[in-house]
């Protein structure tokens, strides 16, 4: 069907492109470079039908085009934060400075950069790498910011949810601390069955020395003392 399809547009390639030149100016619309890979960028396919996917690395996204491994990364900050999805790169084979990432469902596309190659040396600068350097340390900043200000959210979230459940009532249950051999539910398990005994214990004592009070729960114990 894909052939037949290519064929069917190769036959009238020509018609079409002698209509488009004959179309008034102010009907024509450009596209955006995203638009541009979006519909027409070329792929690297797995199968006939399946393209190839990348994840997000360190370092950026690190597709293969053209037999050769290259770096790109994107400087929206946004683009971090769906480091779980697998990206499909569309690209123009004769212009590699931009591709487009773009999800399985199309519903999350970004323009990524090639990386800007360094000088190694400072005599060896020209002109444009001292304001690239500067725009890769201030969206690393920003990118730091944006991390510490989660961090700082999902602590605050956290204090909230130790300090308003009642169950959570240890350091041993809020922080997970595990003994040597890496287990934490036994010390739980341990230290539930010593409450239980001293529970017992307790109501021994109580009734041995024949106080006359009604016990409700552990911490009702706790009180006589």
């Amino acid at each position: 069907i894909a052939y037949i399809i290519e064929k069917e547009r190769a036959d009238k390639r020509e018609i079409y492109m002698n209509l488009f030149e004959k179309l008034p100016e102010e009907h024509k619309l450009p596209l955006s470079t995203e638009q541009y890979l979006l519909n027409f960028g070329a792929m690297n396919m797995k199968t006939a039908l399946e393209p190839y996917k990348n994840s997000i690395e360190g370092q950026g996204l690190r597709p293969t085009i053209g037999g050769i491994k290259r770096t790109y990364d994107c400087f929206d900050l946004r683009f971090r934060d769906y480091s779980h999805v697998k990206w499909t790169v569309k690209y123009d084979p004769d212009n590699l400075q931009q591709i487009l990432a773009v999800s399985e469902d199309e519903s999350l596309r970004f323009m990524l950069e090639q990386k800007y190659e360094q000088p190694m040396a400072l005599r060896d600068r020209q002109a444009g790498d001292a304001e690239e350097l500067t725009r890769i340390r201030e969206f690393n900043k920003n990118l730091e910011n944006k991390v510490i200000e989660s961090l700082t959210i999902s602590s605050e979230k956290t204090q909230q949810l130790l300090i308003n459940n009642n169950q959570i009532d240890s350091k041993l249950s809020q922080l997970l601390i595990c003994d040597s051999k890496g287990q934490h539910k036994d010390r739980v398990s341990a230290r539930r069955k010593k409450t239980q005994k001293r529970k017992i214990e307790d109501v021994n004592v109580i009734e041995s020395n024949n106080i006359n009070v009604e016990i409700d729960d552990e911490k009702s114990i706790y009180d006589l003392y």
